[in-house]
């Protein structure tokens, strides 16, 4: 779990018959911090005044609105369920389906996705050398990424010289009106980076 700017919220649910457990944070930043649920607790992104028992709102730009679900049987076993859009990692390894053998997915959620790439990037790749080209979209994706966050979308991932990311129902008031504003400040954005030798340094392309 990692804490983003610091803001985490948790509203601790009534005993169950279940057993206690903990769910402890293992980020090197809030070493110690652990959350006390009984039969579920649920990991959603922080938004001021959700509230709700048994849900974990933590402040990154990562973690969906919905993004995972971690329920224990009677017994003590626990089970991790993904409801995300960005995909939740158990031990290293990205859930593929729910971890306690069911079918299905939780209730869909609308998105609005949004899909960018370089102009003219097979060309770029067979004239410059492919270093001084890496080096350069590497600090792109770097100012697009942290662009991304603060324009309240999710980045989802980054495949060769394309950029995905996309704005979830429920996290804004208009999730697709903010995400066509997020790529029109992006476009100005990147053609600022165009322009900025100490970002990208292909003249020509």
């Amino acid at each position: 779990m990692s804490e983003g700017t610091g803001k985490t919220s948790y509203c601790a649910p009534p005993a169950t018959s279940h057993p206690s457990k903990r769910l402890v944070a293992d980020d090197g930043l809030s070493e110690g911090v652990s959350f006390t649920f009984f039969d579920h607790i649920e990991i959603g992104r922080y938004k001021k005044g959700r509230d709700t028992p048994g849900l974990l709102l933590v402040s990154d730009p990562t973690v969906s609105s919905r993004h995972c679900v971690i329920t224990q049987n009677p017994d003590g076993r626990c089970f991790v369920r993904d409801t995300s859009r960005n995909g939740t990692r158990l031990n290293g390894r990205r859930l593929s389906e729910p971890t306690d053998g069911t079918v299905g997915v939780s209730n869909p959620v609308p998105v609005t996705v949004l899909v960018g790439d370089i102009r003219n990037y097979t060309g770029l790749v067979q004239h410059v050398a492919s270093s001084e080209v890496q080096e350069s979209v590497g600090r792109v994706f770097e100012q697009l990424e942290r662009a991304v966050a603060q324009l309240g979308g999710t980045l989802k991932e980054f495949q060769g010289d394309a950029i995905f990311a996309f704005w979830e129902a429920g996290s804004t008031e208009n999730h697709a009106v903010d995400a066509c504003r997020a790529a029109l400040a992006l476009d100005r954005l990147v053609e600022e980076m165009a322009d900025d030798r100490s970002i990208w340094q292909v003249e020509g392309y």
